[in-house]
């Protein structure tokens, strides 16, 4: 017997990792949630101004002046772009969607994204931070 207990014990060991490793469970990989893209709630729902035209073309124009905003209100869609210029005289910063923008007098601003692509439906505020100007309201059409 002294012989095969030398035998035994590495046998016995072998055997206890075995079942161990077969008993482990076996990790189940989840898939990740995609999220979708945080929009920028509206400042309102539904504008101020009293009239509030519906823009046509891929880019909306507005300037901001000293005197009303032209336009002072305008209806968007999605797929648009926004354009400011600045008839002021002076330079401005425009606060717009959370972000700061410098525009020289006499100068525009294109921001190149489409207006769903960052903001949900409804009235949204573009702020003259800097310098003087009055405020046009852009108000986003829901798809």
């Amino acid at each position: 017997m002294p012989g095969h207990s030398k035998l035994l014990i590495p046998v016995l060991l072998a055997a206890s990792l075995s079942g161990a490793c077969a008993t482990t469970p076996t990790p189940t990989v989840q898939p990740t949630a995609t999220t979708a893209p945080t929009l920028i709630p509206p400042d309102s729902d539904s504008p101020a101004a009293g009239i509030c035209g519906l823009m046509e073309g891929d880019w909306v124009r507005f300037t901001v002046s000293l005197d009303v905003p032209s336009p002072r209100c305008a209806q968007v869609r999605p797929g648009q772009r926004l354009e400011i210029a600045n008839s002021t005289g002076d330079p401005v910063v425009v606060t717009f969607a959370g972000r700061d923008h410098p525009i020289q007098s006499g100068a525009s601003l294109r921001i190149d994204e489409p207006f769903g692509s960052y903001l949900a439906s409804g009235v949204h505020f573009i702020y003259v931070t800097e310098g003087t100007g009055n405020l046009p309201e852009l108000w986003l059409l829901p798809e």
